[in-house]
């Protein structure tokens, strides 16, 4: 039985931890036999992704368990360790973004599940002299890395299940781009809860999902969370949306909710599911099923090829492009540090030696190919794009 058909069977079954629905519709797996991990690792199994009818949360089609969720972040898991110059300037922009969007003063104590290497928490800490920062982060290699200010920041390694926390709680518990991870967002939501002081805020950010994006593709973003899909946890764990900023400028495709704790019973009517608009899900990934073979009509369908970027787009490529990829014969990148490891040599663009008519790949965000495309078309006769198939 196709891979697929498996996973129809087992969506039946399925019921959507947002909404209680149990109408799913399955979606196309951009290759039949491998998706990818975040951290850029191929996971031997395809992606398998449902959506609800309901409230459009994705969530995979067999039932994920935390056992395998924790399985994800054991020892060989590095996303978040690089300290390179654009990894310190994102950690300055979701600083800032919660700075913001933080109407409770200076906090006496704060807490960040998924630290990772505590870039984030380090910026806060120079912006707020007064206050004690906890991080904790589920790779093991990842907790513990101390540096920018040991005297208020402290890194440990955990899961947010098993924290335990003594007095009054955190006034601010935030989370950046890990409750997508979560098998239960539910009871990740009612676990910050726990942790927060009586007054306490949550500010949680990760991928916006009223549109289909990148982060669709990652095998460990177990829910993709529409706008009423968050609302409605939110309402099953007695917290109030006092925010949602949906793509605030500088971020990208991510979405930040700021939560706060309800005095009562939640009976607010949540926002009602958007209209849909522009590219389906369906589309979306079907689009990725059909870019291996489109790229390869655009690149000569034969002989090498060289990709710029040895990033997320470019791991990408490898998992779901991998006729592409095989004929890859190097990557090239602007700065080499923070270049991800994906078994091609990485060389600095301006340092390399490049015939003019080997085609160029783009390999990084759809978003950036227009302008990168005009910088190196240039010196190269064939600069290849795909961002009118991929739009986000």
């Amino acid at each position: 039985m196709r891979a697929e058909s498996i996973a129809e069977l087992k969506s039946q079954a399925l019921v959507c931890v947002a909404c209680g629905a149990s109408k799913f519709d399955l979606l196309p797996n951009p290759h039949p036999s491998r998706s990818m991990i975040s951290d850029a690792r191929i996971y031997g199994i395809p992606l398998s992704k449902t959506q609800c009818k309901i409230c459009d949360l994705v969530r995979p089609a067999a039932q994920i368990s935390d056992g395998i969720v924790r399985a994800f972040y054991a020892e060989a898991y590095d996303l978040g360790l690089a300290a390179s110059a654009s990894d310190i300037a994102r950690a300055r922009h979701y600083a800032e973004a919660i700075i913001e969007i933080v109407d409770i003063g200076q906090p006496r104590e704060v807490l960040e599940v998924g630290c990772g290497a505590g870039h984030v928490l380090n910026e806060l800490a120079a912006a707020w002299p007064n206050t004690s920062f906890r991080g904790i982060d589920a790779a093991p290699q990842l907790g513990g890395n101390q540096r920018g200010h040991p005297d208020r920041v402290s890194i440990r390694h955990g899961f947010l299940e098993d924290q335990v926390v003594s007095g009054p709680g955190f006034d601010l518990v935030f989370a950046i781009n890990v409750i997508e991870h979560a098998a239960d967002p539910s009871a990740f939501l009612r676990r910050i809860v726990d942790l927060l002081a009586p007054e306490g805020i949550a500010v949680l950010v990760l991928p916006a999902a009223h549109r289909p994006n990148l982060e669709l593709l990652f095998a460990d973003h177990i829910h993709s969370l529409s706008p009423l899909a968050l609302s409605l946890l939110a309402q099953q764990c007695n917290l109030t949306v006092a925010r949602l900023m949906l793509e605030p400028e500088g971020l990208g495709d991510f979405q930040i909710v700021v939560l706060r704790q309800s005095k009562k019973a939640n009976t607010s009517v949540p926002p009602t599911k958007s209209q849909a608009s522009g590219m389906s899900r369906h589309e979306y990934l079907m689009r990725w099923r059909d870019l291996d073979r489109i790229l390869n009509q655009r690149c000569g369908n034969k002989g090498e090829i060289i990709l710029f970027g040895a990033g997320e787009t470019a791991a990408l490529l490898r998992t779901y492009a991998p006729f592409i990829w095989s004929r890859t014969q190097m990557l090239l990148v602007d700065e080499t540090a923070g270049a991800r490891e994906l078994g091609r040599p990485v060389t600095a663009y301006r340092s390399a030696a490049l015939s003019r008519h080997m085609p160029l790949l783009l390999a990084t965000h759809p978003r950036s190919q227009a302008h990168l495309a005009e910088r190196l078309a240039v010196g190269h006769d064939c600069v290849v794009r795909f961002d009118d198939v991929i739009p986000r």
